[in-house]
């Protein structure tokens, strides 16, 4: 894993540039300026929430289950194919599906843009035809029709899927191509790991007790505490593999929690 360290120990100095070295101290990462574009990472931003490049949470999770390798290092999972694939999670927000596909197709390392689809109707023509286009002769890009409205639906198998590599994305989300080449590259030393731009962290429901039982915390969680244990589909690499084993292998009842609770884990409570 020398590639690794060399790129964690980067990340490290770019965060002691900004804040200052320091034995020990940790540092919190830092909101969003309420000045900048809700959907823009600015570079500073992007350094500390590459941080959490090695988390393998969902790898864990499904290997906890016996779903998952037994060995998560880069030799169990050969990546396969030169580029990845961006997978864009949509929902009635024409203009910024048009603005995301626009930008990821022109991103260098793009194999293909495929579009989840979860509305009760097919796309109008219009922007079927005007988002198909985006990718121009070099990106292929396709939508991926859902019969029902679910959250599970951006874990769906694509079959069409060339490459090994999943970008998986929100549509109001705007990753640089820069920022997005250094996280293929970060996932491409650990591909069985989980690498992105959204932290998160757990926290146990009760510390004095001895059952597995967590509560999800938000981004404000994260902020507060400078502490994260995971991170979100909402903008980050895996494996296809996952795809597979999310729908048809993983027990049925998580993904009915998951369309049962779909408003608790798109807007969480603040602690």
């Amino acid at each position: 894993m020398p590639r690794m360290a060399k790129l964690l120990l980067q990340l490290k100095a770019a965060a002691d540039r900004r804040h200052g070295p320091g034995p020990g101290r940790r540092h919190p990462l830092a909101p969003r300026h309420a000045a900048a574009s809700a959907t823009r990472f600015v570079p500073a931003c992007l350094a500390l929430a590459a941080a959490a490049t090695t988390l393998v949470a969902l790898a864990l999770t499904l290997q906890n289950r016996g779903l998952g390798p037994a060995d998560p290092s880069p030799s169990s999972v050969s990546p396969r194919g030169g580029g990845f694939a961006v997978v864009v999670n949509t929902w009635r927000r024409p203009a910024l599906l048009r603005r995301s596909v626009a930008h990821y197709a022109a991103c260098g390392g793009v194999d293909a843009v495929h579009v989840v689809w979860s509305e009760p109707r097919p796309p109008p023509e219009p922007l079927r035809r005007g988002v198909l286009g985006l990718g121009g002769a070099r990106r292929r890009v396709r939508f991926e029709i859902n019969a029902g409205d679910s959250l599970n639906n951006r874990f769906r198998p694509i079959r069409a899927l060339e490459s090994d590599a999943v970008f998986s994305v929100d549509d109001d989300l705007i990753v640089p191509c820069s920022a997005l080449r250094f996280a293929f590259s970060v996932w491409r030393t650990a591909p069985s790991a989980m690498v992105g731009f959204v932290p998160r962290m757990h926290w146990p429901t009760d510390p004095r007790s001895t059952e597995d039982a967590y509560r999800y915390g938000s981004w404000w969680s994260v902020w507060w505490t400078g502490t994260y244990s995971m991170v979100l589909s909402k903008a980050g690499f895996f494996h296809k593999k996952y795809l597979e084993m999310y729908t048809n292998q993983m027990p049925p009842s998580i993904r009915r929690y998951v369309d049962e609770n779909r408003y608790s884990w798109c807007f969480p409570p603040k602690p």
